[in-house]
């Protein structure tokens, strides 16, 4: 109703927008909200939040980039960068995080140069002139300097110097020496003229000694065999020794040799009871030697192999009843009876027995 009091109550809720602030450090770039940003600055993003308010974040961006340094060198020989040492011309690259972390790339444009090294091989006869000095002997001499690109240089002459040859030449040879096409045969001194190799007149000279193999001959006579120069010959025949001589020259000797044997007769004999030979009576089998020198003064040796058989002579020891048959003939006593004959060597023999004859005992 009216002119009465009255109270309305509002509930409100009041929400706010989003503003965020970032701060970011990147190499090259950074990619925020589907943005990419290569430099550095303060960049915001607009947007409605959850609540459906107007919002703005903020981004404070630091770029840093990478190093491109680029180094142009030359240098003589090598150039070390980085610690790398380089021999040869190129383009050379170094990869490297700079103070501010970013990766980094230098590059070297190098050009390498080098000192000349000029060999020269020279011959001349007495002296040769070299970059103003002039050099009397054969040797390797170096002149320094340096050259169109300010490297350091050394030349090289490899020098012969030739003279006029005067060789002395002392020999010895046997039978004969062959010297510039000469064949000379006995000792002397020998020179030879000409012009060297290098045009300079020259004289050699030979100082020869000619020495001669020996020529020994030796007639031998000896028994059995002969021993000369290490080796024994046991047959008559003409023998070579080929050796060097005390000059040193190749030697021939001969041996004419005669070989003659002693005597080797072999007998073999049987005899019964004993066998006499060369005065000597042997009863006993075995072989026998006899030593002599025979009609060629060679020591001799004759060998009998001598077998002596002897008679038979057994004992038979025998009792028997009765009677007892022996070689034959009954016996029926007891008594020593013998029997003589010649054994299977031929040789007169006597056999013994020694008989007891018992008999049965009849009584009656």
């Amino acid at each position: 109703e009216e002119g009465c009091a009255s109270v309305d109550t509002l509930k409100l809720t009041v929400n706010y927008g989003t503003h965020n602030v970032e701060t970011e450090t990147a190499c090259e770039s950074y990619t925020w909200n589907g943005t990419t940003y290569t430099t550095s600055g303060t960049y915001t993003y607009e947007y409605t939040n959850a609540n459906g308010c107007a919002s703005v974040d903020t981004l404070k961006l630091t770029v840093n980039y990478g190093t491109h340094n680029v180094v142009t060198e030359t240098a003589c020989e090598s150039y070390t960068w980085h610690g790398q040492v380089y021999t040869t011309s190129g383009t050379y690259t170094y990869e490297y995080t700079n103070a501010n972390g970013c990766a980094s790339v230098d590059t070297l444009k190098l050009t390498v140069n080098y000192g000349t090294h000029n060999v020269e091989t020279e011959t001349a006869c007495e002296s040769y002139e070299w970059h103003g000095t002039t050099y009397t002997t054969s040797g390797t001499y170096t002149y320094s300097y340096e050259n169109a690109n300010g490297c350091a240089s050394v030349d090289t002459l490899k020098l012969t110097v030739n003279y006029g040859t005067h060789n002395v030449v002392t020999e010895t040879a046997c039978e004969s020496y062959t010297w510039h096409g000469q064949v000379y045969t006995t000792s002397g001194t020998y020179t030879y003229n000409y012009e060297n190799a290098n045009g300079c007149a020259s004289v050699d000279t030979l100082k020869l000694t000619v020495n001669y193999g020996t020529h020994n001959v030796v007639t031998e006579t000896a028994c059995e065999s002969y021993e000369w120069h290490g080796t024994t010959y046991t047959i008559s025949g003409t023998y070579t020794y080929n050796y060097e001589n005390a000059n040193g020259c190749a030697s021939v000797d001969t041996l004419k040799l005669t070989v003659n044997y002693g005597t080797h007769n072999v007998e073999t004999e049987t005899a019964c009871e004993s066998y006499t030979w060369h005065g000597t009576t042997y009863t006993t089998s075995g072989t026998y030697t006899y030593e002599y020198t025979n009609a060629n003064g060679c020591a001799s040796v004759d060998t009998l192999k001598l077998t002596v058989n002897y008679g038979t002579h057994n004992v038979e020891t025998e009792t028997a009843c009765e009677s007892y048959t022996w070689n034959g003939t009954t016996y029926t006593t007891s008594g020593t009876y013998t029997y003589s004959y010649e054994n299977a060597n031929d040789c007169a023999s006597v056999d013994t027995l020694k008989l007891t004859v018992n008999y049965g005992t009849h009584n009656v």
